[in-house]
């Protein structure tokens, strides 16, 4: 009977052990979002002043350089965070892990055989883990 009582009180530790350590990892996660949704407000205050002064504007030139700049700030947010492109320019070579061949096409030149002739989508790697593969058109 005490070996008995000793496994329901063990199990009971365990179920409770695995509720909080799920409670907390929940809680990280949404933590981790906050802190992401945070600092892209400052990118949505942005596009909206700039649609606002885009409906007054009359140089096509400074809206273009607003949205540039925008971009621009985004971009380098992307940057500080370790969110990198990962590169899929023309004649680079294919890597599965790294592209997805969403067609092939004649190669315009020999040595485009089997490498990158263009890409369709961006992909993107946080530190090391790729987060979007490329979507890529490679050479046949």
């Amino acid at each position: 009977k005490k070996d008995s009582n000793e496994k329901v009180r063990l199990h009971a530790e365990w179920d409770t052990y695995r509720r909080r350590t799920n409670e907390q990892r929940a809680e990280e996660k949404v933590r981790a979002t906050e802190g992401l949704v945070e600092s892209l407000l400052p990118v949505i205050d942005d596009f909206e002043r700039a649609i606002e002064h885009n409906e007054k504007a009359d140089d096509v030139n400074a809206v273009k350089e607003g949205f540039n700049l925008i971009y621009s700030k985004f971009k380098t947010y992307l940057e500080q965070n370790e969110v990198t492109v990962i590169p899929a320019n023309q004649g680079d070579g294919f890597d599965e892990n790294l592209h997805e061949a969403i067609t092939m096409f004649p190669a315009p030149a020999p040595e485009l055989k089997g490498k990158i002739v263009d890409c369709a989508t961006k992909g993107y790697k946080y530190k090391d883990k790729v987060i979007r593969i490329a979507k890529v058109v490679v050479g046949e």
